[in-house]
């Protein structure tokens, strides 16, 4: 999920909602990418930071532990924008990855 752009005083103070967005966001186990002003908000508030994995849902720790990330990512300037586009084209490209549960053996692909 991309999170990208400014915030605004009319949702409530400045990075209000995008915060709050943010923290259900890997609540729910899903790794947030920004760009442009909201980067530095979230940066500010210390979710790009390795405290803010013990936010995160538990499958999310687990893969942020794993590669040593936070479980938001900047991707810089608004001009950064752009590359997000990127990322999200080489992702569509990807084949499928079939994992397993190492207790119950169901697998699924993601």
């Amino acid at each position: 999920m991309a999170i990208v752009g400014c915030s605004n005083l009319t949702a409530g103070g400045h990075d209000v909602f995008t915060a709050g967005l943010t923290r259900e966001l890997i609540r729910r186990d899903i790794l947030v990418l920004s760009a442009g002003c909201t980067s530095g908000g979230l940066e500010n508030l210390g979710f790009m930071s390795s405290t803010a994995v013990e936010w995160a849902g538990e499958k999310l720790q687990k893969v942020c532990r794993e590669l040593n990330i936070p479980p938001v990512l900047n991707f810089g300037p608004c001009l950064g924008i752009g590359r997000l586009e990127m990322v999200a084209a080489g992702i569509a490209v990807l084949p499928p990855i079939l994992y397993t549960h190492s207790e119950t053996g169901a697998g699924f692909f993601v």
